[in-house]
């Protein structure tokens, strides 16, 4: 994700997220980590006041504050976070459902 500040995030299989401030330099070190979820990061989106909410497959989301870099709160879901839209005041929930079917016999 592009934050309106212009740094980028990015998530990783092992559960960190990484603020790039200077994303345009190849030789810039990661600004932030932010070490929190316990499986790989799916999504991210930055929120109003200087938040940042992060999904990741260890079915939570957690919410960052972006000038500290701290883990602020989470919240529990019963699926993988694939993504997250904030729009109008509300932050949008994408994650994978599994369907079985009903004549099934497991």
């Amino acid at each position: 994700a592009v934050l309106t500040s212009g740094a980028v995030v990015s998530g990783y299989d092992n559960g960190s997220v990484i603020i790039h401030q200077e994303p345009y330099r190849l030789d810039a070190s990661p600004t932030v980590v932010l070490k929190g979820h316990r499986a790989g990061v799916l999504s991210c989106v930055e929120l109003p006041g200087g938040k940042l909410a992060t999904g990741s497959a260890d079915q939570t989301i957690n919410f960052w504050g972006l000038e500290t870099g701290m883990w602020e709160d989470s919240v529990n879901c019963n699926t993988a976070i694939t993504g997250l839209e904030y729009s109008n005041g509300v932050l949008h929930v994408a994650g994978m459902v599994t369907f079985t079917s009903a004549n099934s016999q497991n």
